[in-house]
């Protein structure tokens, strides 16, 4: 059952009574208009809470009765050409990885035809385009259930849903003018993911592809009967053309690291265990990683402001820098360990701080650096950190019972001053946040060379951070390639407001394409967070109000 609102306790037993007067006035509706009919089924939605379709149901207390009231409770989409428009329309939403049967199509395609159930028909089309637009508005799944972090926009920017229902009910086509609406364009990365699930789609469709046998790695050079299935798994995701052979010649080799590429694998052109396992991924499963990324990007475009944004997508372990929607930078990165996971959340930057101290935040002092301490005395020293009153002011560290803190709370702070051994690096970016996460530089480069790059405590570790710091600085001239060395080499911390809004959104997305899938990148579930996520966006339509609804929203929901 696909319901606009999950039913509980006096709810369920309301259906019962929704039944119940449908049954006693049914009657009486075979010779009632389409208008009187309208009335009062609005008025059973009002006073009982629903109206019940048997396997289907309806529950905008808000939105449809005032629509109807706005319009004398007549048909918005009577003329069959009307009708069959909506229906394509609603049909389109599995293209954006939706399922249309979340928006009535069953119970509409019963009751079409019967001219006792032309409003039905009606409603129900209505209440369908109403969740549909609350789907490609906000998602489906309301992210702050799933993630406490979550801190996204998420109300309706000013729009009234029935003004644009009655616009939309105007118009000779619907769907031209639904494709006009701003809240329904979601950008180059989201049509690009689009494309590309219409294409993985076609594959599953087609039968998908057939699994790799297991066995030892397979390199240039080989022949084995296994690279035959080889062959044909790439050549089924377009990465060679089809062919029997036996032999892993230079374009098997070539196709394979292509491959590698794509999966955020160690590209060496061998199909070894990591490798094998990629290519047995269900074609299935690949589409559903492309639907959770779509769904990901709804959650997040009514957030998206002009200019330039910073996005971290963790699942890659990559830093983006785009202007609008051009992609102007970007840098690998790495990101938090999978048990001090980086949160998923916006923020503004406020400052760029160059030759940055470190102040040890609690839980990595509780967890690591005090445990560090008790272990090694010279560990303080050794990392050039010192020990700070509440005040700021200096205390010697050796005049300190360490041992004293093992069960008790340490009063004191530990930063580690600027230097290229900081942990910070040269540079930070801040966007103050409740998680202190930022960007940063940091001196462990060496691990920028690993494909899989979760290493930190929850920061961003950002790679070639200067040339994102001249970027966002490139509006002051006085700051530039030789004035940052020359501030870098004096050792000062200096923080830097960059004159330009900036916003950064931490995101997590495991299928991104930025060419309408000609070069889709799938990324490893490194948080283990797509499977609760799948489960919910396949799960029954359950609506959570966003911010900023019209007065007759508020008691009604949708």
């Amino acid at each position: 059952m696909h319901s606009s609102l999950k039913l509980t306790g006096a709810r369920f037993a309301s259906r019962v009574g929704a039944v119940l007067l449908a049954l006693l006035i049914s009657p009486l509706l075979h010779a009632a208009s389409v208008e009187d009919t309208l009335r009062l089924r609005m008025e059973t939605l009002t006073a009982l809470g629903g109206l019940d379709y048997g396997e289907d149901e309806v529950i905008s207390l808000g939105i449809l009765p005032t629509f109807y009231d706005q319009r004398a409770y007549q048909a918005a989409w009577l003329e069959p050409d009307q009708v069959d428009n909506v229906i394509r329309l609603l049909e389109n939403a599995s293209t954006h990885g939706l399922d249309p049967q979340d928006y009535h199509l069953a119970t509409i395609s019963k009751l079409r035809g019967d001219p006792n159930a032309t409003a039905d028909v009606d409603l129900l089309l209505t209440d369908g385009i109403v969740r549909y637009g609350y789907h490609l508005s906000f998602g489906k799944v309301d992210a702050a259930k799933l993630d406490s972090n979550w801190n996204f926009k998420r109300d309706l920017d000013g729009r009234d849903p029935a003004t644009v229902l009655q616009a939309l009910a105007s118009n000779a086509d619907v769907e031209q003018l639904w494709l006009s609406l701003p809240a329904f364009q979601k950008g180059p990365l989201y049509e690009a993911l689009r494309g590309a699930l219409a294409k993985y789609r076609r594959i599953a469709d087609a039968g998908g592809w057939a699994q790799v046998p297991e066995g030892p790695t397979l390199r240039a050079g080989d022949t084995d009967p296994r690279i035959a299935s080889l062959r044909a798994r790439l050549a089924a995701e377009g990465y060679l053309d089809s062919s029997p052979s036996t032999l892993f010649d230079e374009e098997l080799a070539l196709a394979a690291k292509a491959f590698q590429t794509n999966h955020g694998l160690d590209v060496d052109g061998a199909v070894g265990p990591g490798t094998l396992k990629a290519l047995n991924v269900p074609a299935d499963a690949r589409v559903d990683q492309i639907r959770l990324s779509l769904e990901r990007l709804r959650w997040i475009t009514e957030s998206r402001v002009a200019g330039r944004n910073i996005i971290v997508n963790i699942a890659n372990f990559t830093v983006y820098l785009l202007e609008d929607t051009d992609i102007v930078w970007s840098a690998r990165a790495q990101v938090g360990r999978t048990y001090r996971q980086t949160p998923v959340f916006r923020a503004n930057l406020t400052y760029l701080e160059f030759n940055p101290t470190w102040t040890v935040p609690p839980g990595i002092l509780r967890k690591d650096v005090l445990p560090a301490i008790w272990k090694d005395p010279t560990y303080l020293e050794r990392k050039n950190m010192v020990v700070l009153d509440a005040k700021g002011n200096l205390i010697d560290a050796s005049t300190l019972n360490w041992d004293s803190y093992k069960n008790g709370r340490f009063p004191y702070m530990i930063r580690q001053r600027p230097g290229p051994w900081n942990a910070l690096g040269r540079v930070k970016f801040i966007f103050p946040n409740s998680h202190f996460v930022f960007l940063h530089d940091t001196p462990s480069k060496s691990l920028f060379d690993r494909t899989s790059r979760s290493f930190s405590s929850g920061c961003i570790r950002v790679q070639n951070p200067f040339e994102l710091a001249e970027i966002l600085l490139d509006d002051q001239p006085e700051w530039n390639e030789v004035s940052i060395q020359k501030l870098l080499d004096s050792g000062v911390t200096k923080r830097i407001l960059p004159k330009k809004p900036l916003n950064v959104m931490m995101l997590y997305l495991t299928a991104l394409t930025f060419d309408n899938g000609d070069t889709l990148e799938f990324f490893d579930d490194i948080y283990s967070r797509d499977a609760k996520l799948l489960e919910q966006l396949n799960e029954d339509f359950e609506f959570t109000p966003p911010d900023g609804l019209p007065d007759y929203m508020e008691l009604g929901g949708l």
